[in-house]
């Protein structure tokens, strides 16, 4: 958590080692990058809340697979 001027920002992020790509279900622990969601969200007790979640991106190791890469799904 950090208190930014006027903002609460909430940082959160994925806890799994691997994620399964969408479209052929293979599981990867490849991670190709990484970047920030940021979600906005109503004002608690008057000061606005940020939560900024880091995403990784995966490599899907299907080669047979059309998708290259694949950002993780947060659920939960």
């Amino acid at each position: 958590m950090e208190r930014t001027l006027g903002a609460v920002v909430l940082h959160a992020w994925g806890r799994s080692t691997e994620g399964a790509c969408p479209r052929c279900g293979e599981a990867s622990g490849r991670v190709h990058g990484r970047y920030v969601r940021r979600l906005a969200d109503c004002a608690l007790g008057g000061t606005r809340t940020v939560l900024a979640l880091t995403v990784r991106r995966f490599k899907c190791l299907n080669r047979a697979c059309e998708a290259v890469t694949f950002a993780e799904q947060c659920r939960d």
